[in-house]
């Protein structure tokens, strides 16, 4: 009571001061380093007693002395619940030595991991962490100095320099030609169009008009669906079928529609007698710290796989022209460690495990391997499935996968082994998630990913992301730059994240430049 005392005290007695620049510069120095798989991140924290429940924006700059050793960014808001507020970037264009950039974010949007903490626990941020992430083999040193923090509670208007520039910026776009022949694909999150409208004619009018073939659009949750289903419940914030919106609207102006799956996850839709069945019947993941992970289904379930082969056939027999796996994976490699899965592992392997998770979790654990095999094969099961039934039964509809970008790592992270799907035939066509803000960066994953598909007859529509949820927009011209550089790569299509505020804003001016429409 007294330590929730005196935060609630301290957090009254900065109130008044809280847009004010006293946060002093913050220095990330290497080679302190700590192991994050295939790159390292170096971190500092600093206490920061804040409420930023109520901030717009925060803006900093960042000065890099060696930009060759980093690749990424991050800023963390540390709360007194335990939850981590994340935001990264990554400047476009490769910072020469000792360059200065000016950053800008909403803390209000920023991705939510740790607790249960919620929008909420912005308001009780206990410290700052600035980090940043450089590849494993990487062995100079450098520092990356975060300083001038600004807190605002509404958007700060641009400078005359950053208005001037955006218009640079701007004009360039229409430098790039338009290509006929391609497919172009876009991703929405929302199953009733984009968020401004909430409706799907004004949403495909838009996607056509900008020369799209394909919409993915999401429709159906682990918990929920957004159109009549008979395998799962109804989500409780739609009253009718969007799916038959959707796909009306995508007939009306000549676009395929592809099913969007978010695969063993339950979302806020989810009815919560549904979640609460789940839960009773235990067959949600639990972390290897023997942490519940509720709205996660475990996937080596039974129950649970049959569930996410009967909603997407269920899908595949909508009259849509394709279904699309997404979260086809564990959340990490912390999961899943129930004691079930703990029970069908050892079935597996013939022998009890020694040190429950530890030989298993570890990349030096005795069942390591066989554990990475086994997640593998519970994940690998469901597309198998799918993919033979939806042959056999839906003849003409694709199959599709939005897929982890670091494709090397896939498998053993997240037990999402894509490149065996392709090599199989499971699929039709993969949407890495490239999401990079410097176009050479992603020139150089998608050429990688290319050269890891020939031959396989699976097509490659790498994933452009204009807007997510843990880092800044990216502008016109950084976009046209990402389409081009897939054209280069000899690719026929790309697949943009995603149809919302932001795409409204760009898909216009994009028509200008790489988009037009002849």
């Amino acid at each position: 009571m007294l330590t929730k005392y005196l935060l609630s005290l301290t957090l009254a007695v900065l109130a008044a001061g809280l847009f004010a620049a006293d946060l002093g510069a913050v220095t990330v120095s290497v080679p302190g380093r700590s192991k994050g798989g295939s790159w390292t991140d170096t971190h500092t924290d600093v206490p920061f007693v804040r409420d930023l429940s109520k901030v717009d924006t925060v803006t900093f700059d960042i000065t890099i002395s060696d930009p060759s050793e980093f690749f990424r960014y991050r800023c963390w808001f540390l709360t007194a619940g335990g939850g981590m507020h994340r935001f990264e970037f990554e400047p476009e264009v490769d910072l020469s030595t000792n360059q200065t950039c000016h950053v800008a974010f909403k803390p209000r949007r920023m991705r939510i991991f740790g607790t249960k903490d919620g929008p909420r626990g912005l308001k009780q941020v206990v410290k700052l962490r600035c980090e940043a992430l450089r590849t494993a083999t990487s062995v100079r040193g450098g520092t990356v100095t975060f300083s001038n923090f600004q807190f605002h509670r509404r958007e700060p208007k641009p400078t005359a320099a950053e208005s001037n520039l955006a218009v640079q910026r701007l004009a360039q776009v229409k430098e790039f030609a338009g290509r006929r022949g391609e497919r172009r694909l876009i991703w929405c999150h929302s199953a009733f169009g984009m968020s401004a409208t909430n409706d799907w004619e004004s949403s495909c009018r838009l996607i056509a008009e900008s020369g799209f073939t394909d919409l993915i659009d999401n429709l159906s949750w682990g918990g929920c669906a957004f159109y009549d289903s008979k395998v799962v419940p109804q989500a409780v914030d739609c009253s009718k079928d969007m799916l038959e919106d959707c796909k009306a609207a995508c007939r009306r102006h000549g676009l395929k529609l592809h099913a969007w799956r978010v695969c063993w996850r339950c979302n806020a839709s989810s009815p919560t007698t549904f979640v609460e069945q789940l839960r009773k019947q235990d067959r949600f993941q639990v972390s290897a710290k023997g942490k519940p992970q509720d709205g996660w289904m475990c996937p080596s379930d039974p129950r649970n796989q049959e569930l996410e082969i009967a909603a997407m056939i269920e899908l595949a027999k909508k009259g849509v022209d394709g279904i699309h796996f997404d979260y086809i994976r564990y959340p990490d490699r912390g999961s899943c460690f129930c004691a079930n899965c703990r029970r069908r592992f050892e079935q597996k392997i013939g022998h009890p495990v020694a040190k429950w998770p530890k030989d298993a979790l570890r990349s030096d654990g005795c069942e390591h391997a066989a554990w990475v095999a086994f997640r593998c094969a519970n994940i690998s099961r469901v597309v198998e499935t799918v993919s033979k039934r939806v042959r056999a039964e839906c003849p003409g509809v694709e199959i599709s996968v939005a897929a982890n970008s670091s494709e090397a790592t896939a498998a053993e992270s997240l037990g999402q082994d894509w490149p065996t799907w392709c090599r199989q035939g499971l699929v039709d066509f993969v949407c890495p998630m490239d999401y990079h803000a410097v176009p050479a960066r992603f020139a150089r994953k998608i050429a990688g990913q290319r050269k890891l598909l020939a031959g396989t007859g699976v097509k490659l529509y790498p994933g452009i992301g204009i807007a997510c949820s843990h880092y800044p927009p990216i502008d016109a011209l950084t976009a046209a730059r990402e389409i081009d550089e897939a054209r280069r790569a000899g690719l026929d299509g790309f697949t943009i994240f995603a149809l919302g505020a932001h795409a409204q804003v760009l898909l216009p001016q994009l028509q200008t430049g790489p988009l037009k429409v002849d």
